[in-house]
């Protein structure tokens, strides 16, 4: 099956073109004027792709029964931010013929009373009255001036109506109660045609949430359920969609490789529920099944869980406090994941907000912290700061202070002896782990470096018990 553009070059989009066709704009009018009106079936399959919290790509694949010549055919149901020039033609199959594309226009919903009103002058309606001695009306609509209808009736007599309730027994054609897109086309032969076709709407956006049940005494997260909020404002419904989510930032209106197709030569892992795909450098979720998803609804939607996940909780005390102003607190709670099949993970996870929970004494599962994270690649190994331990205390402060000289051009410093005290009021010991940036601190062998911008020192507490650590940092001397 071929295609041939004419005034839209643009929508050709992995089809066989031919040579455009110089059309002038009377023509055009002429032809639209002239042409068949065909209203495409509902859409047979339809994809919806949503970019983050900014906009979405549809893709749909309608029949339609074309007559020979030029046909206008109204594409029902599309979404009412519709982006204008994001029209783009996939692909045409089980065609009779061959369909050259002529225009595209952007149409919105016209079903209203005033243009059903408008359209039936002519035609037979019958108005009824309302309230004490309401009467019923019948005849031909000559007239809908001023909010007066005037009609005739069968006998020839004239009234004149104002307000009530109207049914109209014959339809206008042309009216839909969405937003459409009219496409004039072309056909060699008549028959039918299936054409896919994609465009781009504002409305749409998702965000992902997670929740963990954390076994603290066996240090495992019982259960990790991550799941998705869809929310449609786009003015339209979708029923039964393939629905796919692109994590990570995409510029709008940057067609990602191969358009509707990209995912064609993608990588897909399998989920618990939902599968994984590598676009480029963007991850995208397939929910599973069919979903639909109606005009101003959210939707939850599950992506994955997982069980048994061992964690590493740790308590962390940041040693630079001194120096922005705080002199103690309480420690963070650090849980640790190792994002592997091993640990039973092993799935790709979207950014967004974690919320922990633990079971009471008496069996009920109450909320106990709060992190976020970001997109989380598999085989990664991530923290998650649930919040504070209140337990556990820390006090800071500086026993020793001098200024070293300056050196050249560079920004004097002052090297400061610090002490951090870590009060524990639990009855079991403890292991905190103090933090500092390595790059403004002279380390003794009691600093372990992970890397250029962190050193850590762990230090047990007993039982109700307190531990002081000495270290000396360096940092800028900002008053001279």
């Amino acid at each position: 099956m071929r295609i041939h553009n004419t005034l839209l070059g643009a929508l050709a989009l992995g089809l066989v073109a031919v040579s455009p066709l110089a059309i002038s704009g009377s023509a055009i009018a002429q032809e639209a004027a002239t042409a068949a009106k065909v209203v495409s079936q509902p859409a047979a399959q339809v994809d919806i792709t949503i970019f983050g919290s900014s906009y979405a790509q549809v893709e749909e694949t309608r029949r339609i029964e074309l007559k020979q010549g030029v046909n206008s055919v109204l594409l029902t149901g599309v979404a009412a931010q519709y982006k204008q020039n994001s029209l783009r033609l996939v692909g045409v199959k089980n065609g009779a013929g061959v369909l050259t594309i002529k225009s595209s226009t952007y149409q919105p919903a016209t079903l209203t009373t005033e243009r059903l009103l408008e359209l039936s002058v002519g035609k037979k309606i019958t108005v009824a009255t309302s309230g004490v001695g309401g009467k019923s009306y019948s005849g031909e609509l000559l007239s809908t001036q001023g909010g007066n209808l005037i009609l005739k009736s069968d006998n020839g007599t004239i009234d004149v109506v104002q307000g009530g309730n109207v049914t109209f027994h014959e339809a206008p054609a042309g009216l839909t109660a969405t937003p459409s897109l009219v496409m004039e086309v072309a056909a060699d032969k008549a028959g039918t045609y299936d054409v896919t076709f994609i465009y781009e709407t504002g409305g749409f956006g998702w965000a992902a949430n997670h929740s963990a049940i954390l076994d603290e005494a066996a240090s495992k997260l019982k259960s990790w359920e991550s799941s998705v909020l869809i929310t449609n404002e786009s003015g339209s419904s979708f029923a039964n969609a393939t629905v796919r989510l692109i994590s990570g930032r995409v510029v709008e209106n940057e067609e990602a490789a191969g358009g509707a197709r990209m995912y064609s030569a993608a990588k897909a892992v399998r989920s618990d529920s939902a599968q994984v795909e590598d676009v480029g450098e963007q991850k995208t979720y397939i929910l599973p099944g069919k979903v639909s998803l109606g005009n101003g609804q959210a939707r939850l939607v599950p992506l994955f869980t997982a069980s048994n996940v061992p964690v590493k909780r740790t308590y962390v005390v940041p040693a630079t406090a001194p120096y922005r102003g705080i002199t103690g607190g309480f420690a963070s709670v650090r849980l640790t994941v190792d994002n592997c099949l091993r640990d039973n993970m092993g799935k790709a996870i979207p950014q967004g907000v974690v919320k922990l929970y633990q079971f009471n004494t008496d069996g009920n599962l109450l909320q106990t912290g709060t992190a976020r994270t970001t997109d989380r690649a598999v085989n990664e190994v991530f923290d998650l700061n649930v919040g504070k331990a209140s337990d556990i205390k820390y006090e800071v402060k500086t026993v020793a202070s001098k200024k070293l000289a300056k050196v050249a051009d560079e920004q004097r410093s002052v090297e400061n002896t610090v002490e951090v005290t870590v009060f524990n009021y639990k009855s079991q010991p403890v292991l905190v782990q103090l933090e500092l940036q390595a790059s403004t601190a002279q380390l003794d062998k009691a600093w372990t470096v992970k890397s250029t911008d962190s050193a850590t020192i762990v230090t047990s507490v007993a039982g109700n018990g307190q531990s002081t650590v000495r270290y000396v940092v360096v940092v800028p001397d900002y008053g001279n």
